[in-house]
């Protein structure tokens, strides 16, 4: 017989569902980005390319702070921190579908980085702005999630033992 489980601690469903709201926004912002300069900006997304039909709004559209990037992402290792300590074994489900938003918050990181470099700093060909120190902090919440959910499904296989 399954008993049914006892919903999530509040602590538990806000610190989840407030990391699943904050890892989008690099993304979204991403994605803004790439929409936006594709129309307004005449296609060009980087300053190695020129535009490709008229312009509406110049290159480039907007520049994302590294300081943003890099708040949003210590949010997320707080907030992954909060999820997996108040975590339960009902929860590891949810914890896993942290675990791409904070990858593609990762990736967004660094595409902004090369994209929209703010304070650059040149590496060859490319100048790599700031942003992309945001990358490896967003890369430590989901290590945090991995483990997180690698101890509670450990900790559910030991107790049905």
């Amino acid at each position: 017989m399954v008993l049914p489980s006892s919903p999530p601690s509040r602590v538990h469903a806000f610190a989840t569902r407030a990391f699943a709201i904050v890892a989008v926004i690099p993304s979204v912002a991403l994605i803004v980005f790439l929409v936006g300069s594709l129309i307004l900006s005449g296609g060009q997304v980087s300053e190695s390319t020129r535009a490709k039909w008229a312009v509406a709004a110049p290159y480039p559209l907007f520049v994302m702070p590294a300081g943003v990037l890099i708040a949003l992402a210590g949010a997320f290792v707080v907030l992954a921190v909060v999820s997996v300590a108040t975590a339960r074994r009902d929860d590891v489900p949810g914890l896993r579908g942290l675990i791409g938003p904070g990858i593609a918050a990762a990736i967004a990181a660094v595409l902004f980085a090369g994209m929209t470099p703010e304070r650059g700093v040149r590496a060859g060909d490319m100048v790599w702005g700031a942003q992309w120190t945001a990358a490896p902090i967003s890369a430590l919440a989901v290590v945090i999630l991995v483990v997180g959910i690698a101890v509670l499904s450990r900790r559910s296989s030991i107790g049905e033992r």
